[in-house]
């Protein structure tokens, strides 16, 4: 199905909420990912593999056709990008399940595609800042052919050059200690991650700290930057955001990134 399990149980859960039925949740092989009756999670559904193996727009499992793997109700297959990525049930009798099978098919399609879209965007982004902390410790100047390659994939043009900003937050220790703290730190992270995605800044989030790779400016317009991020968590959550960037000289010859962190870091 390419969803978690986590987001499989999500899904059944929010729907099972609106409806006020038990709702099972099959991948494309019919056994049980996601339940809101948790002790048939892992079992096979013969009725989602009859489905699968078929071709069946629908199946409802009589009373006389129950077992202790497979229970009475409507099952439905679920159609993503044209290609059936698992199957729905709902638990019940014909009358109550039936009418609103095809919305709550509908309903569980549409959150899978989006659930899909989200762990692409997430897995884009892990594989992003995997890239970007290599570059940030990479002490040369000249890289190889791979390398140069997986940027070109990211829209990274490594033939420029790049200046390097770090933000951290004074209350990080603080806030960490909390689940509070924990979500609020989250949402300033976001807010800075998206003024950075905003102005084409390559951001990186590590654990204590931020960094922007932007591309190469004077001073003043490092300043103005910092400035900038200062203020919108001062104003939105007043907090307090220290910020640090690279030394610029217009004749000095181009150093590592590594150099370039270090010195916004000190």
């Amino acid at each position: 199905m390419y969803i978690s399990k986590l987001t499989a149980q999500e899904i059944v859960e929010e729907i099972g909420r609106e409806i006020g039925e038990h709702i099972n949740l099959m991948d494309e092989t019919g056994v049980i990912i996601a339940s809101t009756d948790f002790k048939r999670i892992g079992n096979t559904h013969e009725g989602a593999k009859k489905i699968i193996r078929e071709g069946l727009p629908e199946l409802y499992i009589t009373r006389d056709m129950e077992n202790e793997m497979t229970k009475m109700g409507i099952n439905l297959p679920l159609i993503v990008d044209d290609a059936v990525v698992g199957v729905v049930g709902i638990t019940g009798e014909r009358d109550q399940v039936y009418g609103y099978g095809k919305i709550v098919r509908r309903m569980t399609e549409i959150l899978i595609s989006d659930s899909r879209q989200k762990d692409a965007k997430r897995y884009e982004r892990r594989q992003r800042y995997h890239f970007l902390e290599e570059w940030m410790e990479y002490m040369g100047t000249s890289y190889d052919i791979e390398f140069q390659k997986r940027a070109e994939r990211m829209h990274i043009d490594l033939k420029l050059e790049y200046r390097v900003m770090v933000l951290k937050f004074m209350e990080y220790e603080n806030l960490s200690n909390t689940f509070d703290g924990q979500r609020l730190l989250e949402q300033m992270e976001a807010t800075v991650r998206h003024e950075a995605d905003r102005r084409n800044i390559l951001y990186l989030r590590e654990p204590t700290r931020q960094v922007c790779i932007i591309s190469k400016g004077s001073n003043q317009k490092m300043q103005i930057l910092a400035a900038r991020f200062i203020d919108l968590i001062q104003n939105k959550y007043k907090k307090k955001l220290i910020v640090g960037y690279d030394s610029y000289k217009e004749s000095e010859k181009r150093i590592s990134m590594k150099k370039h962190l270090d010195e916004a870091e000190k």
